[in-house]
């Protein structure tokens, strides 16, 4: 796109549009030049109206002209109107089929709709029309993530930093995605050197802060927790992992801070309850069976109606949908809805918070699940009075929490909290449960070591 000119050429643009106020007057082919400039001038600007009163313009004398096209779509990009956005974009790349930024923005298009083997199809041709296309391997990238492929994503991030050494995102990417690999050492590397260029971005303290957490250098961490929230008051995430490290009485994360997380971890949250070798849900599940084959007075299904509570994904739906008639789901993040939806495995699902939910419902459940939930809990009193409030005589609470020996509840550095047994099971005696099994398991999630919990409501 051109540069932003002066002033003075600024308002000779406007009087330039002005003369164009009448609909019956053609915009002259010889205009155009002059035209898609100040175009481009008020795109930049934020002005979209004016930018694409005058592209339409232009296509009126020129249908077939690939820049106002290409740019037509970005408005639509812009303005989240995705399937505008890709036939404007996919008319100009009819026109020139070799035109790179068209294939990079119609690769973002298809990122924005949630596909991302569209969008590196997209990359990879834009790629092919430029070889040193930065941006282009960049997205290239976050596509392969997107996938992931985390291979492939990392030469994509080092050929876009190759290509452009400053490339802040780029790094900023590779380092999150080292971090994820475990190869820790590298990753902070790739925060370093974006703090070199930049060191007023909060996010990328906060990245640093993690990385140096997982390798056990608490201090160095806090720091730049500490220094995130210098930049970034509202730094929710900064707020409570600090808070984690220095402060384990606290009670709740921020309010916005699950969802907020979870919202960024979607797309990988499945894969990364894999590899943490986190069997939560499979487990609950197995115990259910257990359960049914041993009391041999359930209906059928077992559960009529069963409630999800944190879904997530729906793993847990997952795991139960077979043992269930009615299955309900709530979770505080939309974009985990958004897969748990895909997967149609629950009858209903609410984007709301547990004790929202649970104080405004007049429904009745068989079966309250919490598989991997209570650990965003400290004090657990109202989730227990709420739980027990919403569930039949003879109903279930099926849940996990991280094992704490000592204490009631702490908030432990990894920003989960943990429990102490004695304190959940006088939680269960104060709301009317009967303890129907708690089962130890060793290194529930990665060297985490949990206790799984199955209450039943006598009264």
């Amino acid at each position: 796109m051109a540069a932003r000119q002066g002033a003075a050429d600024a308002r000779q643009g406007v009087g330039w549009l002005n003369s164009m106020s009448d609909p019956s007057q053609n915009l002259q082919p010889a205009d155009i030049p002059e035209a898609l400039n100040q175009a481009v001038q008020f795109q930049n600007a934020g002005d979209l109206p004016s930018a694409e009163k005058i592209y339409r313009r232009i296509l009126q004398t020129d249908p077939r002209n690939e820049n106002a096209l290409h740019l037509l779509g970005v408005i639509s990009l812009q303005e989240g109107d995705l399937e505008e956005a890709s036939k404007l974009i996919k008319m100009a790349i009819k026109v020139n089929p070799d035109f790179p930024a068209a294939h990079n923005n119609l690769g973002t298009v298809h990122m924005e709709m949630g596909h991302p083997e569209d969008g590196a199809e997209s990359f990879r041709r834009a790629i092919d029309c430029q070889a040193d296309f930065a941006l282009a391997h960049y997205n290239l990238g976050n596509a392969y993530r997107g996938m992931k492929q985390s291979d492939e994503a990392v030469a994509s991030y080092r050929k876009a930093i190759t290509l452009n050494p400053g490339y802040v995102d780029a790094y900023n990417n590779l380092g999150i995605l080292l971090n994820t690999l475990g190869q820790f050492e590298e990753a902070v590397g790739c925060f370093n050197k974006v703090l070199a260029l930049n060191p007023e971005i909060a996010d990328v303290h906060f990245n640093l802060g993690n990385t140096l957490r997982d390798l056990g250098r608490l201090d160095a961490a806090a720091e730049n927790y500490s220094r995130a929230l210098d930049l970034d008051p509202g730094h929710l995430k900064a707020k409570h992992v600090l808070a984690a490290l220095t402060d384990n009485s606290t009670e709740m994360p921020p309010e916005g801070y699950v969802s907020l997380v979870f919202d960024n971890f979607a797309a990988h949250f499945e894969h990364q309850m894999v590899v943490g070798n986190c069997r939560i849900p499979e487990i609950l599940r197995l115990l259910a069976g257990f359960l049914i084959e041993e009391r041999k007075t359930f209906p059928d299904p077992p559960f009529q109606r069963v409630l999800d509570m944190g879904c997530g994904t729906g793993l847990a739906g997952e795991a139960f949908r077979d043992i269930v008639g009615e299955l309900h789901g709530i979770d505080m993040s939309e974009k985990m809805l958004e897969q748990a939806r895909q997967k149609n495995v629950y009858d209903a699902i609410f984007q709301t918070g547990i004790e929202p939910f649970l104080s405004e419902s007049d429904d009745c459940y068989d079966l309250v699940l919490a598989a991997d939930v209570l650990i965003y809990f400290g004090p657990l009193d109202v989730v227990f009075k709420k739980v027990a409030q919403c569930l039949n005589k003879g109903g279930m609470f099926a849940f996990s929490v991280e094992r704490l020996e000592v204490g009631t509840y702490v908030l432990q550095p990894s920003t989960r909290y943990a429990h102490n047994e004695d304190y959940v099971l006088r939680l269960a005696q104060e709301n009317g449960f009967d303890v129907v099994c708690n089962q130890a398991v060793e290194k529930m999630r990665n060297d985490v070591n949990g206790t799984l919990f199955w209450l039943e409501k006598i009264n």
